[in-house]
């Protein structure tokens, strides 16, 4: 995988052994993303069915978070609203190069 990604004809192209590398990754990360995400549902059904706040042992820590109403600042609409005093308060915060891969 040394050269993954290649120039040809003006155009960058990816090189297919990485491309289904990067796909086959993509698709686990998906589906263990589920898995989880339904582990999770399964633990906070039981331990809402049996009272229950904490599960600890050698391996995990588990905690129930009680559901809560969170207030949020809807920036969007003060920023429509109060354009001078959102400029006023807003400032720019560097961000790290990254890549970012839809699966399509």
């Amino acid at each position: 995988m040394n050269d993954i990604i290649k120039i040809e004809n003006g155009v960058a192209v990816i090189s297919p052994e990485f491309m289904t590398h990067m796909l086959s990754v993509k698709d686990q990360l998906k589906m263990l993303k589920e898995v989880d995400e339904a582990d999770n549902e399964m633990l906070l059904e039981a331990m809402e069915k049996n009272g229950i706040i904490k599960v600890e042992n050698d391996h995990v820590l588990v905690n129930y978070i009680a559901p809560v109403d969170r207030e949020v600042f809807n920036t969007k609409k003060f920023k429509e609203e109060n354009p001078d005093a959102y400029d006023q308060y807003c400032t720019m915060k560097p961000v790290k190069a990254s890549v970012r891969v839809k699966v399509k």
